[in-house]
């Protein structure tokens, strides 16, 4: 019979799949790749058309699964699927589905803590990995809002101006904002409604620049600078372009005892070339590679599958 290959399958599957792909695809893993189901990113398309070839060379089917469709889905269900990689957030359903025993690329605390930019800044500070020195904003109860900021104050006497209020919680440099005087911060701060946030210095000789190290399995996979002259920040989404770039041996083992901190299998590290060394700037546990391949020319994808592999032969 004619193999057909499977476009994306957006939808918890039947058994019968193939009676339309053929009978080799009982035979292939079953890979759910979870994502959220109310915001897909730029390029995301584009990097599940890398993944799905690769994995598809490596005899795995990927399944594109918006997080809701997963909820309730039972354990007989989930355990159609022989490995999960969330690219989303959800820490919530990842608990669940590691409770049912369900084998997932990255743990839900490393998930957890690497979309917190306050969890991630006390583990890599706790670990004793180089990370950008900062300042906690007060805890605020949903709902509540700072009625008074003489907290700022003290900030103002340890950061000069202008420096950086980054948000708890963000994605592709939003979130992040450059602050030049006090009127500025108080203004930002009131905007912030009570969310959580870091208070952190701006590092002059950095400006819209920074190294991203992917880390696979314990191992540097590829790393490239990122270079952005029209903004002070660096990332992609906002115009920052990508060349190769090879790492020292310092900054690599800050790169991988950065991930290791966090316990993830596979994440992107994104790591500032101060004048006083490298610093951890962010961790990233679901990266969007396309850069990477361009920049490097390495098949992230690739290798990302033979891990994927490699873990269900276990």
């Amino acid at each position: 019979m004619e193999r057909k290959e499977p476009p994306f399958i957006r939808e918890l599957p039947e058994r019968n799949a193939s009676e339309h792909f053929g009978p080799w695809i009982n035979e292939a893993k079953k890979i759910a790749f979870i994502h959220n189901s109310f915001y897909i990113p730029e390029g995301f398309k584009e990097l599940m058309e890398i993944i799905h070839d690769a994995f598809l060379d490596k005899g795995m089917i990927l399944y594109l699964l918006p997080s809701k469709d997963l909820l309730n889905a039972d354990k007989k269900r989930l355990s159609f699927f022989d490995y999960f990689i969330p690219y989303d957030k959800d820490v919530a359903l990842l608990k669940r589905l590691e409770n049912e025993g369900m084998p997932l690329l990255n743990s839900s605390l490393g998930i957890e803590i690497a979309d917190s930019k306050v969890l991630t800044f006390l583990a890599l500070k706790t670990a004793g990995v180089p990370v950008i020195p900062s300042f906690i904003s007060p805890f605020c109860y949903e709902g509540g809002h700072y009625d008074e900021l003489s907290f700022l104050g003290e900030i103002e006497k340890s950061l000069p101006y202008p420096f950086i209020i980054k948000e708890d919680k963000g994605s592709f440099g939003e979130g992040v904002h450059l602050v030049n005087n006090h009127e500025e911060a108080k203004m930002l701060i009131e905007k912030l409604n009570g969310r959580r946030f870091l208070f952190e210095p701006f590092i002059k000789e950095c400006r819209g620049k920074d190294i991203r190290v992917l880390v696979l399995n314990g191992e540097i996979i590829c790393s490239y600078r990122r270079e952005n002259p029209c903004d002070f920040r660096s990332n992609i989404a906002l115009n920052g372009k990508a060349t190769d770039y090879t790492v020292d041996k310092n900054t690599a083992s800050v790169a991988l005892n950065a991930v290791k901190a966090l316990g993830l299998d596979f994440a992107g590290a994104d790591i500032l070339m101060s004048n006083d060394g490298p610093l951890v700037c962010e961790i990233n546990a679901s990266p969007l590679f396309l850069a990477a391949k361009k920049a490097t020319g390495v098949d992230v994808a690739s290798l990302l599958g033979d891990y994927v592999l490699s873990k269900i032969d276990q």
